[in-house]
């Protein structure tokens, strides 16, 4: 799941959203014992509060309140619903630098600088219109890209930067402002109470090989030393040094995910020793990775869920597979799957919030402003045109 500076930026510049287009996708749960697990009739990865989403109307300013665009932004967002978040760009801009070089030769260097847009866009129940909450740019001397990032109805912005650095924010989800937060300064680890838990692994010398062990870390949130152990129960995951597992925290356990590839089509969830860092495997299903587009494969975590979505053709219909697996209480993985439209060509983003899926296709001669909402829990889908191409896609159900 890369970001941060500016604060929160211009309501201006909202833009309307499209209505629905095409045809609403069919959805089912029917699966073939050599490609899907079967699917239980009462399995359902999430209960929602009986709550009725409306849309809130934006207040009114009394007149001796001087308020900042940035501070009205909160109260625009809707108290229940569904909502996305994601990234537009903006253009680019030109300038130049005067300098002087060594022998005293003054010249222009070009800078050329691209400006983007972090969007809220409201989708469920009813469409409102997208708010700007943050703009930035990224130089072409200091190259940068920041990414919307929603985990357990928490956002995060993560700022990337070319020299490998990320700088982390949290926002409130009431007011779209960054707030100081633990959760950012650890967001690419696990935690689990006061502790953040990661792996250091070994990297490789073209002299003389492999440098270094596979490092369990165990690092105190409120301070304190470091403690690590060497990482040795995993042979029959790797061929090689690196560690195939993503390490990810629920409640009050660790685990591992792996996510199919073509040296070995598996899905796997694995426990994770808290003291040692050791895998213990919990569920595994195999797939026919040929079956699948290539890159289409994704995961998501959400509630105590971990979620993978593929896509592969099946008689020549197209066809979003969504596997799931609730990790501290299921030992298998459960399915469920839907037809997509002829012109996908692939999934590039996928995001979950409690059972509300989005999926940012590839298309093929349609406007890539088109998104897709799958509701897993009444398998209702539609088709979403934003009216403006977005990029890193996340999605929160508000209201919980």
């Amino acid at each position: 799941m890369k970001k941060l500076t500016p604060r929160l930026a211009l309501i201006a510049s909202m833009v309307a959203l499209l209505a629905c287009v095409g045809q609403e996708p069919n959805s089912t749960s029917t699966s073939s014992p050599l490609t899907r697990p079967t699917v239980a009739a009462t399995s359902s990865p999430l209960t929602r509060p009986a709550t009725t989403p409306t849309a809130a109307a934006a207040p009114t300013p009394t007149p001796q309140d001087e308020v900042a665009a940035e501070d009205v932004i909160g109260p625009l967002l809707p108290p229940n619903g569904v909502v996305l978040f994601g990234r537009i760009s903006g253009g680019s801009t030109s300038d130049s630098l005067r300098f002087t070089d060594r022998s005293g030769q003054r010249h222009d260097i070009p800078l050329k600088s691209s400006s983007h847009s972090l969007v809220m866009v409201p989708v469920l129940p009813v469409r409102g219109e997208p708010i700007i909450f943050q703009t930035y740019t990224s130089p072409s001397y200091a190259r940068n890209v920041a990414s919307p990032s929603s985990v357990d109805d928490r956002l995060y912005v993560v700022r990337s930067w070319d020299s490998g650095s990320n700088d982390v924010s949290e926002y409130d989800l009431k007011t779209l402002k960054a707030f100081p937060s633990a959760a950012a300064a650890h967001f690419s680890k696990a935690v689990v109470g006061d502790t953040a838990y990661s792996y250091k692994y070994p990297t490789y010398d073209n002299f003389i090989g492999w440098r270094g062990q596979l490092e369990f870390v165990r690092e105190p949130i409120k301070g304190g030393q470091e403690t690590r152990t060497v990482v040795r129960g995993v042979q029959g995951y790797l061929n090689d040094p690196y560690f195939p597992f993503t390490l990810i925290a629920t409640g009050q356990k660790l685990f591992g995910l792996i996510t199919p590839y073509p040296d070995k089509p598996l899905i796997v969830v694995v426990g994770v020793d808290q003291s040692t860092g050791e895998p213990t495997e919990i569920a595994t299903y195999s797939v026919n990775f040929d079956d699948y587009m290539r890159g289409s494969w994704d995961w998501a975590v959400d509630n105590g869920f971990v979620y993978w979505v593929a896509v592969r053709i099946d008689q020549g219909e197209t066809i979003a597979e969504i596997y799931w697996h609730e990790l501290e209480k299921k030992s298998i993985i459960e399915s469920a799957s839907l037809t997509l439209p002829d012109d996908v060509t692939g999934i590039l983003e996928f995001d979950v919030d409690d059972g509300y899926i989005v999926l940012n296709p590839s298309w093929q001669g349609r406007n890539q402003s088109a998104l897709i909402l799958f509701d897993l829990s009444t398998s209702v889908t539609e088709i979403v045109d934003l009216g403006f191409e977005i990029s890193a896609v996340q999605i929160i159900h508000l209201g919980e």
